[in-house]
């Protein structure tokens, strides 16, 4: 499709009533007003001397673009646009950006400072109570415990304890991990960790002897286990993901002990709900719906996964406000926990897998935590 024609499409879209303002469309606009024509590169222009001198003028349209579009948006739409530009010239191309060596080096420094110049709102990091998982079992009976869930209806919704034992696994092991949602589930925005997810296939189970214990060809898994091993699912510094989770298995867990514990939950989420070792590799560790069910097992998504959660909520406790947690809060909660345990910055860092002092955004101390490090700094001395 040549470049007018998509955006041709586009305006007829959004003269309908079904699209929506994007940055295709004010790329149109801005190429309007400025006498432009819509493409960035001309294709014929990328070999010989005139190569640079194209790329040089397109990174600089780019430039005015993102300063045309500072009059009325914020930041992240900014540069949400400038992207979907450059993904239209690709379209246009048929060419990614790198086979044409164009870095547009000068789009980030602009970008700060716009940013600078204007801040975007400070999204409040709401924090995950340790004592919600407690809440959350209880509410659904003792027996829940063990990985033991009722069926329940709200508003005409089936919440199958399949449905509810996958939420509550994906809580813990972004808890314990500090993992952010989207690497465990899919929402609506595309991430990293839709490029590799993970799978049945990603997980293994240890024994005391650090042998790893072997599946069953129907999915099922017998033994002693005391460490659950999985990859690490791509996340935003890394596209593929690197190393390894590892999820302990405290003393008692067959009876009930730390039923909050991911090594546990994995282990009688894998028994109850088995996944066929020849669909391990293309089944999704955590799913919308069970296999056994004939359905087809896709990855489960914020939406399914939101709701189910709401549910656990509502179910334990009418004062849990399941609205004010966001897709972040099980790696701010697991954070603060750790430095309620007593771990040091850099151990956090290590643990959480950051390379800068983000962190600290995630970070919500209360007065009586700080009260007593004080008391324990003047008992030291």
């Amino acid at each position: 499709m040549e470049l007018e024609d998509a955006v041709d499409s586009v305006f007829a879209e959004a003269n309908e009533g079904r699209g929506r303002r994007t940055g295709h469309r004010h790329w149109a606009i801005f190429c309007a007003e400025m006498g432009w024509e819509l493409r960035l590169i001309n294709p014929e222009h990328l070999l010989g001397a005139r190569k640079w001198k194209a790329i040089m003028a397109a990174e600089r349209k780019l430039l005015l673009f993102m300063q045309w579009l500072d009059r009325s948006y914020a930041v992240q739409t900014i540069y949400k646009y400038v992207g979907d530009v450059k993904a239209l010239q690709v379209v246009y191309n048929g060419l990614p950006f790198a086979s044409m060596d164009i870095s547009f080096m000068r789009l980030p420094l602009l970008f700060k400072a716009i940013k600078k110049a204007k801040p975007p709102t400070q999204k409040e990091k709401t924090p995950w109570e340790y004592q919600l998982f407690d809440q959350q079992r209880r509410g659904q009976g003792v027996r829940s415990g063990l990985g033991i869930f009722k069926a329940s209806t709200y508003r005409r919704t089936v919440f199958s304890p399949f449905m509810k034992e996958t939420v509550m696994c994906v809580q813990a092991l972004a808890f314990e991990q500090l993992l952010r949602l989207s690497e465990l589930v899919r929402t609506s925005k595309a991430t990293n960790a839709d490029t590799f997810p993970l799978t049945w296939e990603d997980i293994k189970f240890e024994a005391a002897d650090g042998s790893v214990i072997t599946w069953r060809e129907n999915g099922t898994i017998q033994g002693t286990p005391v460490m659950a091993v999985l990859r690490v699912p791509p996340n935003k510094k890394q596209r593929v993901g690197t190393g390894v989770l590892k999820c302990p298995f405290p003393q008692g867990w067959e009876v009930g002990s730390s039923p909050n514990a991911a090594g546990p939950m994995l282990w009688r989420y894998a028994n109850r709900y088995p996944v066929a070792r020849t669909m391990a590799g293309v089944t999704p560790l955590f799913r919308n719906a069970d296999p056994q069910t004939g359905n087809v097992a896709g990855r489960l998504t914020q939406t399914k996964f939101s709701a189910t959660f709401r549910q656990l909520c509502h179910e334990a406790s009418p004062q849990i406000d399941a609205k004010v947690f966001g897709i972040h809060c099980y790696r701010v909660g697991g954070m603060n926990r750790l430095m309620d345990l007593g771990a040091t910055v850099p151990q956090i860092c290590a643990l959480g897998r950051w390379k800068s002092d983000c962190w600290t955004v995630y970070a919500r101390r209360h007065r009586d935590t700080l009260w007593e490090l004080t008391e324990r700094m003047s008992r030291s001395g």
